[in-house]
This record gives structure tokens, C-alpha cells and sequence, in this order.
């Protein structure tokens, strides 16, 4: 009961309101802005230039706006990556700007595209994590992929008291517990019911933050910046020191003693 209290209430935009007017008032310091497009910006411009740089998921609502801003910026190439083909508006854009940004439309999960990619220094990945049903593969195959830097930003959940690593899996929810998770905006699987012919276009896990850095770190990487919400989370990491075993799809099994 109460953390359906604490969903409704961070959901509330009086509320939001009013806790940031408090945060201007007090040293109280509110971080409800989520992760406004302006702040990705900020970090390609602070960390592609010079460097390769791949987007991964480029094309919902965005129609490749980061991988062009990351050429802007001086990065040295640009690879566009998404499953579903480039919309006009991407490709209107490549033609307006004499653009070099490579399109590459693949599923992060294939060999094939993965070997499109190579390996870039900078990774940058928005929107995607909460549509895969295998997260953790998924965060694998950034990193193998990612030499250097990795910028994630994905919805998440409140943090469940005294509960750390929690998630939601929203698949066959009950409806009474889908209205738990809806954000106001079109979210299939959970402001609809799950719906297997739509794949990806489903919304599968909901994380908390804390379940977002541990599956980070289990697939090679450590959190360096935090920025965002209860609700929407952008995490800049670094490859990990300790050893990431790359997979391909196939199970490894542990070496035998």
C-alpha cells in the first residue's frame, strides 16, 4: 500500500511542483527533472570528441539527432544504429548536412550486427534497455562493442523499501497491477496488455536504479555520473578492470575443477 502511496505521489506534477519550488527555497535539493534531450547533449559534446561513437536504438522519436550531433562534435565516426529502417526525417537530415554518419539497421543481439558496429570508444544507448526481454545480454553486448565510455539512459521505478536490486517484470500483469507503472504515456505492455506480435515494441522490465547498476557491473561496467529521477535514469559508465566475458548467444559453460 504504501509504495503505491509513493508511485502516485512522484507520478503527481502538483507535487513535483511543489518540491522543486521547495528546492529553490531550501537547501533541500529535489531531482525531478528526469533526463531532459539537453542533458545527453551535454555529455556526447563532453565526451565524443576526437573519439567513435555509436547509438544504439538511434531512431524512435529522435530520427538519429544524437549520432548527428555527436558528428557535429567532432567525433571522428558515427555509426546510427536501429532495427527498424532510417525514417525521412534521418534521411533528409544525412543529405542536408553532407553528413558521413554510417546507418547500420541490425539487432544489438546479432553477431552480424555487432560486427558491423566494431568497437566504438564512446556507446550511447537511450530508450532501449526496458524494451529487451534479456537486459543483462543486452548489456553485454554493449560491451562488447565499447571500448571506453558508455551512456545508458533508461526509464526505471521508485526504489521498494529495503528491497535493493528490485525490478518488475510487466508481462501478463494482472490490470490492477499494470496501472501500478503507468506513466501517462503510451506504454505498450503495460498501459495495454502485453501483446507478442509486437516484440520489442513491448515494455518488458521495469528497474530500479540500484538493479540498473548491479546488471551494469555484471556485464563489465562501473557507474562513474548518476543523473535523473525516480522515473527516468542516465547513467555514464566506464569499462570495468575485472574480467567481461564476451558471449555470442551460446551458453559457457564454467571450466570444470
Amino acid at each position: 500500500m504504501f509504495y503505491r502511496l509513493k508511485m502516485s505521489g512522484l507520478k503527481s506534477r502538483i507535487l513535483k511542483a511543489a518540491l522543486q519550488k521547495l528546492s529553490r527555497l531550501t537547501a533541500f535539493k529535489f531531482r525531478g527533472n528526469g533526463v531532459p534531450d539537453s542533458l545527453k547533449a551535454d555529455l556526447i559534446r563532453k565526451y565524443v570528441p576526437n573519439r567513435s561513437f555509436a547509438d544504439i536504438g538511434c531512431m524512435w522519436r529522435v530520427n538519429g539527432y544524437f549520432s548527428f550531433l555527436a558528428e557535429k562534435c567532432g567525433a571522428n565516426s558515427v555509426a546510427a544504429v536501429d532495427i527498424y529502417p532510417p525514417s525521412n526525417e534521418f534521411k533528409d537530415m544525412r543529405r542536408k548536412q553532407n553528413s558521413k554518419v554510417a546507418f547500420i539497421q541490425g539487432d544489438i543481439h546479432s553477431k552480424d550486427t555487432v560486427e558491423k558496429i566494431g568497437l566504438r570508444d564512446v556507446i550511447f544507448c537511450s530508450g532501449l534497455l526496458y524494451h529487451s526481454p534479456n537486459p543483462v545480454y543486452t548489456l553485454g553486448r554493449l560491451r562488447s562493442i565499447c571500448s571506453d565510455i558508455l551512456i545508458i539512459n533508461t526509464s526505471t521505478i521508485p526504489e521498494i523499501p529495503s528491497i535493493q536490486n528490485a525490478a518488475v517484470f510487466y508481462p501478463f500483469l494482472r490490470e490492477n497491477q499494470r496501472k501500478i507503472w503507468r506513466a501517462g504515456i503510451g506504454q505498450l505492455g503495460i498501459s495495454t496488455p502485453y501483446d507478442v506480435s509486437q516484440g520489442y515494441g513491448n515494455w518488458f522490465w521495469g528497474f530500479s536504479r540500484t538493479c540498473l547498476e548491479s546488471m551494469l557491473q555484471c556485464a563489465g561496467f562501473q557507474v562513474k555520473e548518476r543523473y535523473g529521477d525516480a522515473f527516468i535514469t542516465c547513467f555514464v559508465c566506464h569499462i570495468s578492470s575485472e574480467n567481461f566475458l564476451p558471449v555470442s548467444g551460446d551458453w559457457t559453460a564454467p571450466p570444470r575443477k
